[in-house]
């Protein structure tokens, strides 16, 4: 493991530079990539830039590399996929329908399986890519915007299963990427996540657990 390999919250110009990849979600941390573009001069922070599923809308297609998107598009017909249709950008999914879309590959499923092995299973279009991008190892540094799988708690019909805790719920999806981000992170690989993200439940004006608010240190 690279001596500097760790979790990073925020973004540290300090750190060593590799082959980067961002990984785009919807989440509400969504917004740090989209200020990156914009203070990049409209092109894309990375060498390649991925998106899972209504965050390809987000810009312009031509700022991102693949496009993710692991339900059946057919047999759900999202109307924001029609574009999408059009641009030339690789779409992952798990059914590529070869006569209707020169632009849709298969999931390679077969090879994912023997890499997660009796690990945890993708579980969200977002932890596929991820597991997908670990896979090929060929980033040295993975950016996750919008992933975050943490909203206010709502009402249980929404359409994910949620679990209530603290007044906030874990969307499905949020224990998978835990789990993987530790696993980039063990086989050398920078992980930034943004300082808003509810990705491992990072959040530096909330107490320690067990810990009163107005002690947030937990000191005496």
């Amino acid at each position: 493991m690279s001596e500097h390999s760790k979790i990073r919250y925020g973004f540290d110009e300090t750190m060593p530079k590799g082959k980067s990849l961002g990984l785009v979600a919807m989440g509400e941390s969504k917004t740090t990539f989209m200020s990156r573009v914009m203070h990049n001069n409209g092109s894309k922070p990375h060498d390649h830039v991925w998106a899972c599923n209504l965050a390809a809308t987000l810009l312009h297609p031509d700022l991102y590399d693949t496009i993710w998107m692991m339900d059946d598009a057919v047999e759900h017909n999202f109307p924001w996929l029609e574009n999408l249709y059009k641009t030339n950008k690789p779409i992952f999914t798990s059914t590529a329908y070869p006569d209707l879309y020169d632009n849709f590959v298969e999931y390679p499923l077969n090879d994912v399986k023997e890499f997660v092995k009796n690990e945890p299973r993708p579980d969200c279009t977002t932890a596929y890519a991820f597991v997908y991008a670990l896979m090929c190892g060929d980033y040295d540094e993975i950016y996750l915007y919008g992933t975050d799988f943490v909203f206010p708690a709502l009402p249980d019909i929404f359409w994910q299963r949620m679990d209530e805790i603290g007044g906030e719920c874990f969307v499905r999806g949020h224990s998978c990427m835990n789990y993987w981000t530790g696993k980039a992170v063990g086989a050398g690989i920078n992980v930034i996540v943004p300082e808003q993200s509810g990705l491992l439940y990072y959040d530096n004006n909330k107490p320690w657990y067990g810990y009163r608010k107005d002690n947030p240190d937990g000191n005496e």
